[in-house]
């Protein structure tokens, strides 16, 4: 199955120079400002960034998951700007926003009347329906069309007034009431007649022959679609159900095309298993269509890397089995993936909760062991978009393009041997190495996010991957965490031992002979001072804590 990429005439274009100079003039300055700190302070996370750079450079839009993220921030300041220069500052304030709305709608996104008209149309799609709408909705179709199209027709048709209405009758059943609730008489544009024998044989094939390999019953079920030459579309499920009216099963007109087509006959050992064309048996069919799916675009992409099936999370025999696990050998990179049974919405039934359970199971130790994971729907196996952006995802995972440049302020994390990490000297001259370029809080110990930015991502998986204790970390390097860790890591705050002991270092090293609060804040920042000087806390006052430094230092002498 092709999977097509999501483009627009900006993310065509080729080449990053291309890309900033098609900007307006005063949106140039802004981009090429934020391209060359790599997007520094922009977004809620690192994805976020690295999305942009990714746009930017290559022409590859965002993931659904940072679309998401990003448009909230995008709707929250639409509904307080009101004319095009307001849109324009906001854009010029925000470049994220302007690689956001470049990716989303092209060129044409930097526009203010187009941006607020799809704005406008995209919150109308995702309001809740009521009675009102419904009818309201019946009263367009029944004066555009005479009644009801199907799902597919009404995509097609793109009409601002009737977004979200192939998505809220798409379930089983939905579009039938839909129409019987409001009078509407169901229409089918393509497909005049019933397909005969001849055509379904001709599709199936077709659908083999994309494929590579045998098609089964559940598999077909999952079809959005499927084109039926001259009798225009069907639904996989209705498409299932011709065929068992002149086959007695998928499998005999599997076998039927077997004894006439020759490139049938390799395939023919898969309708007893789940086995791949190459040979490896898997558990479902939804993992046998995603592993050549998946081996499909390592050829078309000549990448290099290794598909390995049910990898094991944790030490056997008490680990969780995944379902697949995909490595660049260029650069020993790793991510797992979790091909889901069911899709979201229906996880939430009750007869499927032993399955949820395993699930989290699964989901807690892909955290405890610090592994990266991604979770595929199995919607999305039928759905070029979705399994292209999840493609895409993987790949920005696993090439490390999106490492930060050494003539930047950041520098690329480079690849340490195994156990480099082991050694606490290795360990303390990166948290040095990170802290030695701020200009203030140096007592205040390293971030993940500052590790991960200077290009210490191997260290943070070091440190989530085996709990190291974070304040043990700090507390060695002279400085203080009162956030440390996370739910991968032990996570405590510092000891009133601990504390003095980091306070009495940089006592000692300072040239004045008291410290002040605005010090103390200079230091390590007002959290820490604030859980050192206090009511209740260790020190009542900050006189309290210069009192006892100096007798420390008297006694000492």
């Amino acid at each position: 199955m092709p999977a097509k990429t999501r483009t627009n005439d900006w993310l065509a274009l080729p080449g990053l120079d291309c890309r900033i100079n098609a900007l307006p003039h005063n949106m140039q300055s802004v981009i090429k400002k934020a391209h060359q700190l790599r997007f520094l302070n922009c977004g809620r996370t690192p994805k976020d960034r690295d999305s942009a750079i990714a746009a930017l450079e290559r022409g590859v839009p965002f993931t659904s998951e940072v679309t998401k993220r990003v448009n909230a921030t995008y709707r929250s300041k639409m509904k307080t700007i009101d004319n095009a220069d307001a849109f324009e500052e906001f854009l010029c304030s925000s470049p994220l926003q302007i690689i956001n709305a470049l990716q989303r709608y092209g060129l044409k996104g930097l526009d203010y009347d187009y941006s607020r008209t799809q704005t406008t149309i995209n919150q109308t799609s995702q309001a809740k329906w009521t009675e009102q709408r419904e009818r309201k909705v019946a009263d367009i179709c029944r004066r555009k069309f005479g009644g009801l199209l199907s799902c597919v027709e009404l995509h097609k048709k793109k009409m601002p007034e009737l977004r979200g209405l192939p998505e809220h009758i798409s379930p089983a059943g939905a579009r039938a009431a839909f129409a019987k609730r409001h009078g509407l008489k169901l229409i089918n544009l393509k497909r005049e007649q019933k397909p005969t024998k001849a055509e379904l044989k001709a599709g199936y094939q077709q659908l083999c022959l994309e494929r590579g390999g045998f098609i089964s019953d559940s598999y077909l079920r999952n079809y959005a679609r499927v084109y039926l030459e001259g009798n225009g579309e069907i639904a996989g499920k209705t498409f299932q159900i011709y065929i068992k009216e002149h086959w007695p099963s998928v499998i005999d007109l599997f076998l039927e095309l077997v004894d006439e087509d020759t490139r049938f006959s390799t395939w023919k050992y898969q309708i007893n298993s789940r086995i791949t064309t190459d040979g490896t048996e898997l558990d479902s069919w939804n993992e046998v269509a995603y592993y050549e799916e998946m081996q499909r675009f390592i050829r078309r992409q000549n990448l290099k890397w290794r598909v390995v099936k049910h990898p094991i999370i944790g030490p056997k025999p008490d680990g969780y089995k995944s379902d697949f696990l995909i490595e660049n050998c260029a650069n020993n990179s790793r991510i797992f993936i979790e091909l889901l049974m069911l899709n979201y919405e229906q996880l939430n039934n009750e007869d499927k909760f032993s399955y949820m359970e395993k699930l989290q199971r699964r989901r807690e130790a892909y955290d405890d062991y610090g592994y990266y994971y991604l979770e595929l729907e199995p919607w999305c196996l039928q759905d070029f978009d979705a399994l292209k952006s999840h493609f895409n995802e993987i790949e920005q995972h696993l090439t490390g393009d999106m490492c930060y440049s050494n003539q930047h302020e950041f520098h690329v994390s480079t690849d340490k041997p195994r156990g480099y990490w082991y050694s606490i000297e290795n360990r303390d001259e990166a948290y040095q190495d990170v802290m030695s370029r701020r200009t203030k809080f140096i007592g205040a110990f390293v971030s993940h996010r500052e590790l991960e930015k200077s290009g210490y991502g191997g260290l943070t998986s070091y440190i989530k991957v085996h709990k190291i204790d974070m304040q043990a970390e700090a507390i060695r390097n002279h400085c203080v965490t009162v956030t440390a860790g996370n739910h991968s890591t032990k996570k405590r705050m510092p000891t009133r031992e601990e504390m003095i002991q980091v306070v009495t270092h940089h006592y000692k090293k300072q040239h004045c002979l008291r410290f002040t609060r605005e010090r103390l804040f200079e230091l390590f920042g007002r959290t820490t001072t604030e859980y050192l000087i206090g009511k209740e806390r260790f020190f009542p006052t900050t006189e309290a804590l210069n009192q006892y430094l100096e007798s420390v230092r008297v006694d000492n002498d």
